[in-house]
């Protein structure tokens, strides 16, 4: 059993930094994982050094890694060698592969797991890699293929660099799994190996943060899987998860979050309510002369146009920023088609106010002419505000996370593809 620092150079762990529960957690960022932690009393003690943090609290121990077996490895076998540990879990976030079970923002039990391009690959075997964990587990159940590649794994990054991963990519995609991540078959293979030194029960929980086909969105879900896994972690462990008579503490980071999101709600209404009082105006404009009434009803038009567009925008922000701190996750969207919808109306009563003017203004009369200008800027009003609206819409779709294209189902019912001018390339099916 190791007694000095120089027995354990990559930790220099002492035996009282550990507790008989761990929870670890690889690769996230620090603060996210330290807002993530249920509220209660602060560690008793810490510890940093090289990639490794410890945090001992009365009854666990937190430990935070970095990412992939060469972090892994060295970590699990001097945390281990005290013998002290008696049960780990395993936290974090993970990737969806394609035709996932998974649903991103929850989290999943690994039930088994696969290396895939890891330093563990001929040890490892093909076979899948089991927890070893004798509770009960109140989890839905997920399988993992685990890889030493981030980049290597998928077709996230460009160009020649990607040639000497296909084949990994490709062999590892093809394996029935719900997700991908960089710890979990590594985890249980290590642990299984340390059986000699320590006999410790080990389990993954893991939530997918992004799919692998959208590498944008991964820290969108971050937070919320961080804490529901330390949620399933504290219930797998027997721990308490708030004392007793404590209220919960707000996060310095989700109360900031918070704010951002208020203030986005508060000046998207403010903007609306301002183009709304704007447009008020609009009847005073009759009877005014044809030249003064045709610049206000333009300026009025360009407001309008203005507020349809961040009715879009903003929408999409607040949408965003409420998924990422875990707000809403089934959200209809109902207020914003309805605006898009008036806002049509009003540019379609606008614009033909504008065809008179100008009417009026090349003293065209009451004739035919003057009913096919009405029309004409009527028409033309119309289709502009909506097709200003879509193509603003269809560039936010293109690369939006996942929790946005449930959301925005009656967007795209309202501006297909085919309606909307000028969309790019990458807006298109």
């Amino acid at each position: 059993m190791p007694t000095r620092d120089a027995d354990l150079p990559n930790t220099r762990l002492q035996p009282e930094l550990l507790a008989e529960n761990v929870i670890l957690c690889c690769g996230e960022d620090r603060q996210t994982v330290l807002a993530a932690v249920p509220p209660g009393p602060a560690p008793l003690a810490e510890h940093h050094f090289r990639s490794y943090s410890f945090y001992r609290y009365q009854d666990h121990t937190l430990v935070l890694s970095a990412i992939g077996t060469g972090c892994l490895e060295p970590l699990l076998y001097e945390m281990l060698s005290l013998k002290k540990v008696t049960r780990i879990v395993l936290i974090g976030t993970a990737g969806a592969l394609p035709g996932s079970r998974a649903t991103l923002g929850e989290v999943y039990a690994i039930e088994a797991a696969r290396v895939s391009a890891t330093a563990l690959d001929q040890d490892a075997g093909e076979a899948p890699r089991a927890p070893r964990w004798s509770g009960p587990v109140d989890l839905p159940t997920a399988t993992s293929v685990s890889t030493d590649l981030y980049y290597g794994f998928t077709d996230a990054a460009e160009g020649p660099y990607l040639r000497h991963f296909r084949n990994v990519a490709r062999q590892a995609s093809g394996r029935t799994a719900d997700l991908v991540d960089m710890e979990v078959a590594q985890f249980y293979t290590l642990c299984s190996f340390a059986a000699d030194i320590s006999e410790v029960e080990y389990l993954a929980v893991k939530g997918p943060a992004n799919r692998v086909t959208n590498h944008e969105e991964q820290n969108l879900h971050t937070p919320a899987v961080l804490a529901k896994a330390f949620r399933a972690a504290f219930a797998l462990l027997g721990l308490e998860f708030r004392p007793a008579g404590a209220a919960p503490a707000a996060a310095p980071k989700l109360e900031a979050d918070m704010t951002k999101l208020i203030g986005e709600i508060k000046l998207y209404w403010t903007i609306q309510i301002a183009i709304g009082a704007m447009l008020g105006v609009i009847p005073s404009v009759f009877g005014k002369n044809s030249y003064a009434a045709l610049i206000i009803c333009l300026s009025l038009f360009l407001l309008l146009t203005i507020g349809s567009v961040y009715n879009i925008i903003g929408n999409y922000y607040i949408r965003i920023e409420g998924a990422r701190i875990g707000l809403g996750g089934h959200q209809e969207n109902v207020i914003t088609p309805y605006l898009c919808k008036i806002y049509c109306v009003i540019a379609a009563i606008l614009g033909g106010y504008i065809g008179y003017c100008v009417a009026l203004a090349l003293d065209l009369g009451g004739g035919a002419w003057s009913h096919a200008l009405v029309g004409l800027g009527s028409l033309g009003c119309l289709y502009a505000v909506y097709a200003i609206q879509g193509r603003i819409f269809h560039s936010l779709l293109a690369g939006s996370p996942e929790c946005y294209r449930d959301y925005a189902r009656p967007l795209r019912a309202m501006f297909p593809t085919w309606l909307v001018p000028f969309l790019p390339r990458s807006a298109r099916p």
